[in-house]
């Protein structure tokens, strides 16, 4: 999986999970972001490109890998999914990260399905299931980020 790029337009869940990030990683108020709408417009495109000239990053005001990587939570143990900060699973997505994720949203009892490794529509229901018991609500649209992994499925 791909590092997600994300820029002024962007839009949709991974943009509400750099939003939180850039609100709880850095002291980021929810009013200069704008909320947390999924829309990277003109608020998050300045709180992203202050967030990068307060970590001494290019500020270029776009999120790739070295500006995930600054906003990353550190994991506190072994690695997990996602290696790479900005990876997403969402419906279509298949492999080993998304048997874990499976397996973790069955043994929570939000019912994926097969723990065959294939982000079908029922592990996206699961995740959706999952996402509005209790992580970040704007971030049901079954797409999976790092804020969803570590708040219910992790292991």
């Amino acid at each position: 999986m791909a590092i997600t790029v994300l820029r002024r337009g962007s839009q949709g869940p991974e943009v509400v999970d750099l939003q939180y990030l850039l609100h709880f990683r850095s002291p980021v108020s929810v009013a200069v972001l704008g909320g947390f709408d999924g829309d990277f417009g003109p608020k998050t495109e300045q709180a992203v490109r202050d967030f990068q000239a307060n970590r001494g990053i290019t500020v270029d005001g776009v999120v790739g890998a070295q500006t995930w990587g600054s906003l990353a939570p550190k994991p506190s143990g072994p690695p997990t999914w996602p290696r790479l900060p900005g990876e997403f699973l969402r419906q279509g997505d298949q492999g080993r990260d998304v048997l874990r994720l499976q397996q973790g949203l069955n043994r929570q009892g939000f019912d994926a399905g097969p723990e065959e490794g294939i982000f079908g529509p029922r592990t996206k229901a699961a995740v959706i299931r999952s996402q509005s018991s209790g992580v970040p609500v704007s971030n049901q649209e079954g797409v999976l980020g790092p804020l969803t992994w570590g708040s219910s499925i992790a292991d």
